[in-house]
Protein backbone atom coordinates (compact mmCIF):
# COMPACT_ATOMS: atom_id res chain seq x y z
CA UNK A 1 0.00 0.00 0.00
CA UNK A 2 1.52 3.18 -1.13
CA UNK A 3 -0.43 5.97 1.86
CA UNK A 4 2.51 8.38 0.83
CA UNK A 5 0.43 10.70 -1.32
CA UNK A 6 -1.99 11.17 1.60
CA UNK A 7 -0.14 10.77 4.74
CA UNK A 8 1.80 14.01 6.02
CA UNK A 9 3.47 13.22 8.95
CA UNK A 10 4.78 17.12 9.36
CA UNK A 11 1.23 18.15 9.71
CA UNK A 12 0.43 15.83 12.19
CA UNK A 13 3.19 16.94 14.51
CA UNK A 14 2.08 20.84 13.25
CA UNK A 15 -1.60 20.01 14.66
CA UNK A 16 -3.06 22.18 17.45
CA UNK A 17 -2.94 21.06 21.24
CA UNK A 18 -4.74 23.72 22.83
CA UNK A 19 -7.06 21.76 25.26
CA UNK A 20 -9.83 23.58 24.94
CA UNK A 21 -12.33 20.65 23.72
CA UNK A 22 -13.87 19.88 27.47
CA UNK A 23 -15.87 17.37 26.19
CA UNK A 24 -12.98 15.52 24.20
CA UNK A 25 -10.99 15.98 27.34
CA UNK A 26 -13.09 14.58 29.19
CA UNK A 27 -13.51 11.19 27.31
CA UNK A 28 -9.69 11.02 27.50
CA UNK A 29 -9.39 12.00 31.19
CA UNK A 30 -11.79 8.49 31.54
CA UNK A 31 -10.29 6.51 29.57
CA UNK A 32 -6.82 6.71 31.07
CA UNK A 33 -8.58 6.50 34.67
CA UNK A 34 -10.56 3.70 33.64
CA UNK A 35 -7.26 2.10 32.75
CA UNK A 36 -5.69 2.89 36.11
CA UNK A 37 -2.93 5.33 33.61
CA UNK A 38 -4.45 8.59 34.72
CA UNK A 39 -1.83 10.92 36.14
CA UNK A 40 -2.90 13.88 38.52
CA UNK A 41 -0.54 16.63 38.11
CA UNK A 42 0.86 19.01 40.41
CA UNK A 43 2.44 22.68 39.77
CA UNK A 44 4.27 22.72 36.51
CA UNK A 45 5.15 26.19 36.33
CA UNK A 46 8.11 26.38 33.96
CA UNK A 47 11.73 25.25 36.00
CA UNK A 48 14.81 24.06 36.16
CA UNK A 49 13.58 19.91 36.29
CA UNK A 50 17.41 18.52 36.31
CA UNK A 51 20.39 19.64 38.16
CA UNK A 52 23.50 21.79 36.40
CA UNK A 53 25.33 17.96 37.53
CA UNK A 54 22.67 16.50 34.93
CA UNK A 55 24.03 18.77 31.88
CA UNK A 56 27.98 18.91 32.96
CA UNK A 57 27.39 22.36 33.75
CA UNK A 58 28.81 22.33 37.60
CA UNK A 59 32.57 21.88 36.00
CA UNK A 60 32.00 24.88 33.82
CA UNK A 61 34.09 27.74 34.63
CA UNK A 62 31.83 29.90 32.39
CA UNK A 63 28.29 28.44 33.89
CA UNK A 64 29.84 29.26 37.44
CA UNK A 65 30.68 32.84 37.07
CA UNK A 66 27.28 33.65 36.24
CA UNK A 67 25.20 35.02 38.64
CA UNK A 68 22.18 33.24 40.24
CA UNK A 69 19.72 34.21 38.12
CA UNK A 70 21.87 33.34 34.27
CA UNK A 71 22.46 30.10 36.08
CA UNK A 72 18.49 29.62 36.79
CA UNK A 73 17.36 30.82 33.32
CA UNK A 74 20.01 28.30 31.72
CA UNK A 75 18.96 25.20 33.39
CA UNK A 76 15.36 26.21 32.82
CA UNK A 77 16.27 26.44 29.04
CA UNK A 78 18.23 23.30 29.07
CA UNK A 79 15.26 21.61 30.95
CA UNK A 80 12.77 22.67 29.05
CA UNK A 81 14.15 21.71 25.88
CA UNK A 82 14.50 18.32 26.88
CA UNK A 83 10.48 17.98 27.88
CA UNK A 84 9.46 19.82 24.23
CA UNK A 85 11.50 17.49 22.52
CA UNK A 86 9.81 14.58 24.68
CA UNK A 87 6.21 15.87 23.50
CA UNK A 88 7.23 15.65 20.04
CA UNK A 89 8.59 12.21 20.77
CA UNK A 90 5.47 10.99 21.76
CA UNK A 91 3.77 13.17 19.08
CA UNK A 92 5.45 11.14 16.53
CA UNK A 93 4.91 8.15 18.24
CA UNK A 94 1.26 8.12 17.29
CA UNK A 95 1.64 9.45 13.30
CA UNK A 96 4.63 6.45 13.01
CA UNK A 97 1.99 3.78 14.81
CA UNK A 98 -0.88 5.22 12.77
CA UNK A 99 1.36 5.02 9.79
CA UNK A 100 2.49 1.26 10.72
CA UNK A 101 -1.09 0.14 11.42
CA UNK A 102 -1.95 1.04 7.46
CA UNK A 103 0.92 -0.84 6.28
CA UNK A 104 0.45 -4.04 8.06
CA UNK A 105 0.70 -7.07 6.32
CA UNK A 106 -1.33 -8.85 9.48
CA UNK A 107 -3.83 -8.66 11.70
CA UNK A 108 -1.64 -8.86 14.58
CA UNK A 109 0.39 -6.89 13.61
CA UNK A 110 -2.13 -3.91 13.03
CA UNK A 111 -3.19 -4.40 16.96
CA UNK A 112 -0.01 -4.64 18.26
CA UNK A 113 0.47 -0.54 16.38
CA UNK A 114 -2.77 0.01 17.65
CA UNK A 115 -1.69 -0.93 21.38
CA UNK A 116 1.27 0.85 20.92
CA UNK A 117 -0.33 3.62 19.74
CA UNK A 118 -2.75 4.12 22.84
CA UNK A 119 0.71 3.92 24.57
CA UNK A 120 1.67 6.61 22.74
CA UNK A 121 -1.16 9.03 23.24
CA UNK A 122 -0.96 8.16 27.20
CA UNK A 123 2.72 9.01 27.13
CA UNK A 124 1.30 12.18 25.04
CA UNK A 125 -1.30 12.88 27.64
CA UNK A 126 0.82 13.10 30.66
CA UNK A 127 3.82 15.06 29.05
CA UNK A 128 1.40 17.73 27.62
CA UNK A 129 1.18 20.18 31.08
CA UNK A 130 4.07 20.35 31.12
CA UNK A 131 5.12 21.87 27.43
CA UNK A 132 3.25 25.49 27.29
CA UNK A 133 0.70 25.54 24.07
CA UNK A 134 2.93 27.84 22.27
CA UNK A 135 5.90 25.00 21.95
CA UNK A 136 3.08 22.17 20.74
CA UNK A 137 3.58 22.92 17.17
CA UNK A 138 6.01 23.11 14.70
CA UNK A 139 9.04 20.92 16.04
CA UNK A 140 11.98 22.49 16.15
CA UNK A 141 15.85 21.01 15.81
CA UNK A 142 18.27 19.08 14.06
CA UNK A 143 16.74 15.78 15.43
CA UNK A 144 12.82 16.52 15.49
CA UNK A 145 13.30 17.32 11.72
CA UNK A 146 14.95 14.48 11.18
CA UNK A 147 12.37 12.07 12.93
CA UNK A 148 9.69 13.44 10.55
CA UNK A 149 11.69 13.08 7.32
CA UNK A 150 12.30 9.37 8.61
CA UNK A 151 8.52 8.58 9.76
CA UNK A 152 7.44 10.46 6.90
CA UNK A 153 10.03 8.40 4.45
CA UNK A 154 10.54 5.01 6.23
CA UNK A 155 8.42 1.09 5.01
CA UNK A 156 7.16 -0.44 7.68
CA UNK A 157 10.77 -3.25 7.47
CA UNK A 158 12.85 0.18 7.52
CA UNK A 159 10.89 1.93 10.26
CA UNK A 160 10.99 -1.29 12.88
CA UNK A 161 14.59 -1.17 12.88
CA UNK A 162 15.03 2.48 12.94
CA UNK A 163 12.18 3.68 15.27
CA UNK A 164 11.81 0.71 17.29
CA UNK A 165 15.07 -1.12 17.41
CA UNK A 166 17.38 2.05 17.68
CA UNK A 167 15.61 4.65 18.45
CA UNK A 168 13.16 3.33 20.90
CA UNK A 169 16.17 1.43 22.86
CA UNK A 170 18.02 4.63 22.37
CA UNK A 171 14.67 6.01 23.87
CA UNK A 172 15.03 3.55 26.96
CA UNK A 173 18.47 5.17 27.92
CA UNK A 174 17.62 8.52 27.48
CA UNK A 175 14.27 8.29 30.24
CA UNK A 176 16.10 6.60 32.50
CA UNK A 177 18.68 8.89 32.47
CA UNK A 178 15.82 11.80 32.94
CA UNK A 179 13.81 10.05 35.97
CA UNK A 180 16.93 8.93 37.75
CA UNK A 181 18.21 12.51 37.71
CA UNK A 182 15.02 14.97 37.74
CA UNK A 183 14.62 16.65 40.70
CA UNK A 184 10.59 17.08 40.60
CA UNK A 185 8.93 13.33 42.21
CA UNK A 186 6.21 13.58 39.94
CA UNK A 187 8.29 13.74 36.88
CA UNK A 188 10.44 11.28 37.82
CA UNK A 189 7.72 8.65 38.76
CA UNK A 190 5.95 10.09 35.15
CA UNK A 191 9.64 9.38 33.26
CA UNK A 192 10.07 6.36 34.93
CA UNK A 193 6.23 4.50 33.83
CA UNK A 194 7.18 5.77 30.32
CA UNK A 195 10.22 3.51 30.33
CA UNK A 196 8.49 0.41 30.85
CA UNK A 197 6.47 1.14 28.02
CA UNK A 198 9.21 1.85 25.92
CA UNK A 199 11.06 -1.45 26.89
CA UNK A 200 8.06 -3.42 25.04
CA UNK A 201 8.06 -1.11 22.10
CA UNK A 202 11.35 -1.91 21.38
CA UNK A 203 11.11 -5.40 22.14
CA UNK A 204 8.35 -5.68 19.77
CA UNK A 205 10.60 -4.07 17.26
CA UNK A 206 13.45 -6.62 17.54
CA UNK A 207 10.69 -9.22 17.04
CA UNK A 208 8.94 -8.21 13.92
CA UNK A 209 12.27 -7.28 12.38
CA UNK A 210 13.52 -9.61 9.53
CA UNK A 211 16.89 -8.33 7.82
CA UNK A 212 17.32 -11.18 5.57
CA UNK A 213 14.02 -9.92 3.80
CA UNK A 214 15.61 -6.02 3.28
CA UNK A 215 16.26 -5.03 -0.33
CA UNK A 216 19.54 -3.25 -1.72
CA UNK A 217 17.83 -0.06 -1.61
CA UNK A 218 16.09 -0.84 1.95
CA UNK A 219 19.53 -1.49 3.04
CA UNK A 220 20.86 1.71 1.68
CA UNK A 221 18.28 3.41 3.36
CA UNK A 222 18.45 2.57 6.68
CA UNK A 223 22.75 2.84 6.19
CA UNK A 224 22.01 6.47 5.20
CA UNK A 225 19.41 7.28 7.85
CA UNK A 226 21.91 5.51 10.53
CA UNK A 227 24.58 8.10 9.50
CA UNK A 228 22.64 10.88 9.64
CA UNK A 229 21.76 10.21 13.39
CA UNK A 230 25.47 9.54 14.08
CA UNK A 231 26.28 12.86 12.81
CA UNK A 232 24.16 14.09 15.44
CA UNK A 233 25.52 12.52 18.51
CA UNK A 234 29.15 12.93 17.12
CA UNK A 235 28.70 16.76 17.83
CA UNK A 236 28.43 16.33 21.40
CA UNK A 237 25.98 18.70 23.79
CA UNK A 238 25.40 21.60 21.16
CA UNK A 239 22.08 21.88 22.98
CA UNK A 240 23.46 23.28 25.82
CA UNK A 241 25.86 25.03 24.14
CA UNK A 242 22.77 27.03 22.23
CA UNK A 243 21.01 27.57 25.68
CA UNK A 244 24.46 29.04 27.42
CA UNK A 245 24.78 31.28 24.69
CA UNK A 246 21.09 32.58 24.77
CA UNK A 247 21.20 33.28 28.12
CA UNK A 248 24.54 35.11 28.20
CA UNK A 249 23.72 36.67 24.82
CA UNK A 250 26.39 35.36 22.40
CA UNK A 251 30.11 33.30 22.81
CA UNK A 252 33.13 33.24 20.84
CA UNK A 253 34.72 30.29 19.09
CA UNK A 254 37.26 29.70 21.96
CA UNK A 255 34.44 30.05 24.87
CA UNK A 256 32.20 27.51 23.11
CA UNK A 257 35.40 25.60 22.68
CA UNK A 258 36.24 25.49 26.60
CA UNK A 259 32.26 25.08 27.47
CA UNK A 260 32.43 22.01 25.26
CA UNK A 261 35.64 20.56 27.05
CA UNK A 262 34.12 21.45 30.31
CA UNK A 263 30.89 20.03 29.82
CA UNK A 264 33.13 16.44 29.01
CA UNK A 265 31.64 17.01 25.73
CA UNK A 266 33.63 13.88 23.27
CA UNK A 267 33.59 12.07 26.10
CA UNK A 268 29.80 11.67 26.79
CA UNK A 269 29.46 11.89 23.05
CA UNK A 270 32.00 8.58 22.53
CA UNK A 271 29.36 7.30 25.51
CA UNK A 272 26.14 7.30 23.65
CA UNK A 273 28.17 5.98 20.49
CA UNK A 274 28.99 3.22 21.78
CA UNK A 275 25.14 2.47 23.21
CA UNK A 276 23.84 3.17 19.79
CA UNK A 277 26.80 0.82 18.13
CA UNK A 278 25.44 -1.94 20.60
CA UNK A 279 21.71 -0.79 19.86
CA UNK A 280 22.90 -2.15 15.86
CA UNK A 281 24.63 -5.26 16.89
CA UNK A 282 21.33 -7.56 16.18
CA UNK A 283 21.98 -10.68 13.35
CA UNK A 284 21.45 -10.02 10.02
CA UNK A 285 22.99 -5.91 10.79
CA UNK A 286 26.65 -6.45 11.16
CA UNK A 287 26.92 -4.65 7.54
CA UNK A 288 25.64 -2.00 8.78
CA UNK A 289 28.22 -1.71 11.39
CA UNK A 290 30.99 -2.52 9.45
CA UNK A 291 29.85 0.58 7.07
CA UNK A 292 29.58 2.88 9.87
CA UNK A 293 32.76 1.75 11.07
CA UNK A 294 34.62 2.42 7.61
CA UNK A 295 33.00 6.26 7.81
CA UNK A 296 34.25 6.61 11.46
CA UNK A 297 31.01 7.49 12.53
CA UNK A 298 31.60 5.94 15.75
CA UNK A 299 34.25 8.33 16.46
CA UNK A 300 33.12 11.34 18.14
CA UNK A 301 34.15 14.81 16.92
CA UNK A 302 36.68 17.28 19.01
CA UNK A 303 35.74 20.22 20.72
CA UNK A 304 37.19 22.58 18.14
CA UNK A 305 35.59 20.28 15.16
CA UNK A 306 32.27 20.65 17.27
CA UNK A 307 31.95 24.20 16.97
Amino acid sequence: MNIKNFMNIERSLSASHTENNKDLIKILSGKLKRLGREKHYFNTELQHYWPAEFFGLHKSSLFNNCNEHQRIKILTECSNHLLREAYFIEKSGLAYCAKMVLLADTTEVAQTYSLIGSDEATHLQWITPYVTQEYRTQPKGEFLIYLTELIQQGDSSCLMYLLQVILEGWGLHHYKDLSQHCQNTHLKKLLADIVRDEALHHKTGTILFKPEKLSSAQRNFIQDSLASFLEMVRVGPLAVVSHVEFVLGGLNNAEKILLIEQLSGPKTAAIKLKILKQLMSIPGCEKFIDHLNAKKMFTPYSSAQCV
